[in-house]
């Protein structure tokens, strides 16, 4: 063989003898020529350190994966753990603590005796049940709260004893005082309760819950509440507007539930529409702190009325922009309605048996026609009342007739 093929055989073997892939009797073969032959031992020399360096970065770049590895092995692992977690703690919060049940999702029933309360509750929410009770005793007012799981149940008992429980409070609302239940329509007003006149916000909100009412304007003075009522609701402004039940009833609830309102006084579009004390309730102050006491002046205010019909029969005035016709008792405006025209119309309001007066304006080509008072004396509520009204000169006659 000769010597150039020596050598190139020689370099073609050395990248395996470096790896140590040759057979041992290759690798006396290689070392023999290696320290005979400078220059094949200069590249062997010159490849060792080329792959030393190369090998390493491998190295550093297989640590790096293995670092890489186990990082996002555990970050996997953490990540699992925290959903286990937080679905635990959600299970324990949806099965076990449960959530506080809306009032307006139960209906409940309390009854007391011999120093025990009992409660029976139905959750109306479908696709839950009460899961739990937490009871509060405060004095002699008792507090239950409510929780709702999917497994609990849609009718649910329980009981506390005591001996001097005056009140029991459900989820936030007044439910029992006194020993009468409580509607939810005053429990919810009771929790509008104000200590000041002066607390405009608290006094409006109290004034225009559930009413016709959609603005006005207040001022406290001396225990005396103003009130002018500025807009009805759009859907009810055009419509009819009863003072009297309105502002007997809210009269009622504001002396019930602001704590220093002694009195009341109204006023509408310019007109007073009444005055009333707490003289004129007896023990309307006391409501502040029982709630029977406004209810039950609330359902006698109710029986006290019946719904009288009322018919409007306009002759003769078809051509009429507007019209207004007003119900007075005791020089206080009880009833009004406007419209836009003069329809043949039947109207609706509550009446207590006694003598009234009415008042009829008409606006017709500009002007603005008026009738006198006009007396009529309600009785029979089965019996409608018949205005017929016609013009004259310039005013308007106004006919009652009543079977």
């Amino acid at each position: 063989m000769d010597e150039q093929t020596t050598h190139d055989i020689i370099l073609d073997l050395l990248p395996s003898y470096i790896e140590g892939l040759t057979h041992e009797r290759t690798n006396e073969w290689i070392q023999d020529h290696l320290r005979t032959c400078p220059q094949c031992d200069r590249a062997y020399k010159n490849m060792k350190t080329d792959n030393a360096i190369t090998k390493a970065p491998s190295r550093q770049i297989d640590y790096l994966k293995t670092i890489r590895i186990k990082t996002t092995r555990n970050l996997v692992i953490t990540i699992i753990a925290t959903c286990l977690v937080i679905g635990s703690l959600f299970a324990i919060k949806t099965y076990g603590i449960g959530s506080m049940i809306p009032p307006k999702d139960l209906i409940n029933t309390i009854t007391y005796n011999q120093g025990t309360i009992k409660l029976y509750s139905q959750d109306l929410k479908e696709g839950e049940g009460i899961g739990r009770i937490r009871w509060k005793k405060e004095q002699n007012i008792l507090k239950a709260t409510l929780f709702e799981t999917p497994n609990g149940e849609k009718n649910f008992q329980a009981s506390f004893e005591a001996d001097d429980i005056d009140q029991v409070w459900i989820n936030g609302l007044i439910e029992w005082d006194q020993g009468h239940p409580i509607k939810k329509s005053i429990a919810r007003l009771y929790n509008m309760r104000s200590k000041s006149g002066s607390d405009q916000n608290d006094v409006k909100r109290l004034i225009t819950y559930g009413t016709s009412i959609a603005s006005c304007t207040t001022r406290f003075k001396n225990g005396v509440l103003f009130v002018d009522i500025e807009s009805l609701d759009p859907e009810n402004d055009l419509q009819s507007f009863d003072p009297s039940l309105t502002i007997s009833r809210l009269s009622m609830r504001l002396l019930a539930l602001v704590q220093d309102v002694k009195e009341i006084r109204w006023s509408y579009e310019g007109d007073d529409l009444g005055i009333f004390k707490k003289s004129d309730f007896d023990s309307i102050k006391e409501a502040y702190l029982h709630p029977i006491i406004l209810q039950n002046w609330m359902e006698k205010e109710a029986s006290s009325t019946s719904s009288a019909t009322i018919i409007l029969n306009y002759k003769d005035l078809r051509d009429a922009q507007f019209t207004e016709f007003i119900i007075w008792h005791e020089g206080k405006k009880v009833y009004m309605n406007g419209m836009p025209n003069a329809p043949l119309s039947s109207l609706q309001t509550n009446l207590n048996e006694g003598e009234y007066e009415a008042e009829v304006k008409v606006k017709l080509d500009g002007n603005t026609l008026k009738s006198g008072l006009i007396r009529f004396k309600y009785s029979n509520k089965w019996q409608p009342i018949e205005f017929v009204i016609e013009k004259e000169k310039d005013g308007l006659n106004v006919e009652v007739i009543q079977s």
